[in-house]
């Protein structure tokens, strides 16, 4: 993964100036981060909504680039910030991502049933001494098990 925070680095904002060249802009994303860019690279835009161009230049790679993956991440996104900046409209899929519950945090972590039953309410005599036993006994996987390395 190749990550640039356009919010704290100044420089990566500067990548996206002049022409919105797809390898231009992946070579600088590549020396920047210290990691080769490949097909296979997932490169994360991180706090997009602070550089207008980079937002812009989705277009070109999904136009000019498809084989690489890019994924743009704000803070801010719904807030229009930026006046007079356009919006790569049928290139950007968006989505929204809140935090898990506690019963999603069960089923990431392969704890299924435990989730059903407190969904459920059923099946649990002592809910409190079933979460003790659970923290007890579950190894809880880092995040990186949970994602399958993606993150």
């Amino acid at each position: 993964m190749a990550r640039i925070d356009l919010m704290n680095n100044e420089r990566a904002r500067s990548f996206f100036d002049g022409d919105l060249d797809v390898s231009r802009i992946l070579r600088n994303i590549s020396l920047e981060t210290g990691v080769p860019i490949t097909t296979d690279t997932l490169v994360l835009l991180d706090e997009i909504q602070e550089c207008p161009r980079a937002l812009t230049a989705l277009k070109y790679f999904c136009e000019d680039a498809r084989e690489y993956h890019v994924i743009a991440t704000g803070s801010y996104m719904g807030i229009a910030r930026h006046a007079g900046t356009s919006y790569p409209v049928g290139k950007v899929d968006t989505l929204t991502l809140r935090p898990m519950d506690f019963t999603e945090y069960l089923r990431a972590i392969g704890q299924g049933m435990m989730a059903d039953a407190i969904s459920d309410g059923t099946g649990i005599a002592d809910l409190d001494s079933a979460k003790r036993d659970l923290r007890h006994e579950a190894e809880v996987p880092d995040i990186n098990q949970l994602w399958g390395n993606r993150v």
